[in-house]
């Protein structure tokens, strides 16, 4: 296995353990303070922020790699994401 695949499941893995932790959230908050609460939001807000750009990123390697192409990227992205 390249360093590349490697690395990409392990990037992969992680994403479905964020993925796991946002599961369920609302029936913990209880456990957090005001102060703790405004840490979580603003972490949540980066996270979404970059899980949005790695959208974009996604379906611009699959138009580079040819996997989609012109009009049909609009329903490849409805399709996946």
């Amino acid at each position: 296995m390249s360093t590349g695949t490697a690395e990409l499941e392990e990037r992969r893995s992680r994403l479905e353990a964020a993925r796991d932790a946002l599961t369920g959230l609302d029936e913990v908050l209880t456990g957090a303070c005001g102060d703790g609460l405004g840490e979580l939001m603003e972490l949540l807000d980066e996270v979404a922020a970059r899980a949005s750009a790695a959208r974009v990123v996604v379906a611009l390697e699959a138009v580079r790699r040819g996997e989609v192409a012109g009009s049909a990227t609009h329903a490849w992205v409805r399709q996946h994401a």
